[in-house]
């Protein structure tokens, strides 16, 4: 049986306010253990952006494989980021003052909220 867009919106920001959570970071999708930069789905990857960390999570759970599915995402998570004031989901990221902005965000859009 297929998810509900609902289903996949909840499990996608519930894991990636998981990874944000392990770690976060600013200016690349993700990084290493020595802070280069790398695919948010690689193996060696140990922080993510906002952006990176859904990618991240969309992938793992399965729901990657539909470019509809990014898509919805991305564009649930750019109302979010608009109705908190910032131009595009990098510049919320960035300019964030601390994860756990980034992972209250990931979680309301998680519980069906928006801001």
């Amino acid at each position: 049986m297929e998810a509900t867009v609902m289903e996949m919106e909840r499990a996608v920001f519930t894991a990636a306010a998981s990874y944000v959570q392990r770690g976060w970071c600013l200016g690349v999708m993700a990084r290493d253990a020595i802070a280069c930069e790398t695919e948010p789905t690689a193996d060696v990857a140990c922080s993510w952006c906002l952006w990176g960390a859904c990618v991240r999570a969309l992938g793992d759970a399965g729901f990657g494989q539909a470019h509809k599915n990014y898509w919805l995402v991305h564009e649930r998570l750019l109302l979010a980021v608009r109705l908190n004031a910032a131009g595009s989901i990098a510049d919320f990221n960035d300019r964030s003052s601390t994860k756990q902005r980034v992972m209250d965000l990931l979680l309301r859009l998680a519980q069906g909220g928006a801001r």
